[in-house]
């Protein structure tokens, strides 16, 4: 059996084109004699390879890694390996259930921030959006007047609005 392991980086830029971070994405790819594939194996290997052989610094050069965090991270506690000054962990905006805010909540007080992925201002509000120190909005999904009432409605000294899904330098400039 052959692991193969590819990262990949996507920068994130702020308003005036300077990248402030990158969202690191880690996908496994496992090849054997079998067809079988053990995917909690897979996902065991994978999560090892995430916390202890790659660090964030090194993948991001010394800017924040935005790290997409499942719930088995977040109740695992397995973020905690990750340093906090240098990580944002990301959430699922549809991600609302008790435990998952209650182990938010608890890593935002030891340090991190959580950044909301997904998030859409007409949806109704979830817990989630309370505590987040980011709302990532999909640009695709949100219409330039939605988006001003985002910012005006959501962001606050404390919490910031991140456009997500931008593709080009027009989508940008908007």
């Amino acid at each position: 059996m052959v692991m193969h392991l590819f990262v990949v980086r996507q920068p994130i830029f702020n308003r005036w084109k300077r990248v402030v971070g990158y969202e690191v994405l880690f996908h496994a790819f496992e090849r054997a004699e079998s067809s079988e594939v053990n995917r909690e194996q897979s996902g065991k290997w994978l999560i090892d390879a995430h916390l202890h052989l790659f660090r964030p610094m090194r993948l991001t050069a010394g800017k924040l890694a935005f790290i997409p965090t499942s719930r088995s991270l977040l109740l695992q506690d397995l973020v905690t390996a990750l340093p906090p000054s240098q990580t944002v962990l990301e959430i699922d905006a549809e991600e609302s259930s008790d435990e998952v805010v209650s182990a938010c909540f608890r890593l935002k007080v030891t340090g991190y921030p959580i950044a909301v992925r997904g998030f859409l201002p007409w949806s109704p509000v979830r817990p989630l959006v309370a505590i987040a120190n980011i709302l990532k909005v999909d640009f695709t999904k949100v219409t330039g007047s939605e988006r001003a009432r985002a910012v005006s409605v959501y962001a606050t000294p404390n919490r910031k609005m991140l456009a997500e899904t931008i593709e080009t330098a027009e989508e940008f400039a908007e």
